[in-house]
C-alpha cells in the first residue's frame, strides 16, 4: 500500500512539473516583444524610451496591414540612420553590433544592427533617409527598438525548465524508492 502511495505521488510530482513548466512557456512567450516598438522609414518617427540599454535590430521581414514587407536584401548601408532626444537635441552614439543577433517571432524576422544606451528618459526621433537623396526615398522598411528581447526569451526557457526538472527529479528518487522497497508483509 505504501509503495502505491509513493508511485502516485511521483507520478503526481511529474505531472505537476509539466503543467508548471506549460504555465511558465505561455507566460514567457504571451508576453515577449511587448516592449520592441517598430519604426516605419525612411524618414523620421518618435518613439519613447527609458533609461537602459536597446538593441536597434533591422527587421527584414514581417507583416504591416497583411502585407508582408520582406526587406532581407536591403543594403541599410546606403541610409543615413540617427536617434536624437528631442528635449535636449542631443544624438544617440549608435554603436554597430559586433555579433549579428537575430530573432523570429511571429512572422518578424531582425537582425541586430545598433546597441544603444539610453541616459535620459523620453522622447526621441529616429530617423533613416538615403544617402544620395536624388535617388529617390528608398523602400519601406522596418528598425526595430527592443531592449531585453532574446534575454526574456532565455530566462523564460531557462526557468520553463528548471520548473519541469526539479519536480521530475523529485518524482524519479520517489519512483526508485518505491521501487527498490520491500513489500510490507502482513
Amino acid at each position: 500500500m505504501k509503495k502505491t502511495r509513493l508511485y502516485i505521488i511521483s507520478v503526481a510530482l511529474l505531472l505537476a512539473g509539466i503543467l508548471a513548466s506549460l504555465v511558465s512557456i505561455y507566460f514567457t512567450y504571451g508576453t515577449l516583444g511587448k516592449e520592441m516598438q517598430m519604426v516605419m522609414l525612411p524618414g523620421s518617427q518618435q518613439i519613447m524610451l527609458d533609461k537602459g540599454e536597446y538593441v536597434i535590430y533591422n527587421e527584414y521581414r514581417t507583416w504591416i496591414n497583411d502585407k508582408l514587407i520582406d526587406n532581407k536584401d536591403l543594403d541599410l548601408n546606403n541610409y543615413d540612420i540617427s536617434l536624437k532626444n528631442e528635449e535636449n537635441g542631443v544624438f544617440v552614439e549608435l554603436e554597430p553590433v559586433k555579433d549579428k543577433k537575430t530573432y523570429s517571432y511571429k512572422g518578424r524576422e531582425g537582425e541586430a544592427l545598433y546597441k544603444i544606451d539610453i541616459g535620459d528618459p523620453g522622447t526621441y526621433e529616429l530617423t533613416a533617409n538615403l544617402k544620395d537623396a536624388g535617388s529617390g526615398n528608398g523602400r519601406v522598411f522596418i528598425l526595430t527598438v527592443d531592449r531585453g528581447f532574446l534575454v526574456h526569451r532565455l530566462l523564460g526557457m531557462a526557468a520553463s525548465n528548471l520548473v519541469l526538472l526539479i519536480p521530475a527529479m523529485l518524482a524519479l528518487i520517489i519512483f526508485v524508492r518505491a521501487y527498490t522497497m520491500k513489500e510490507e508483509k502482513g
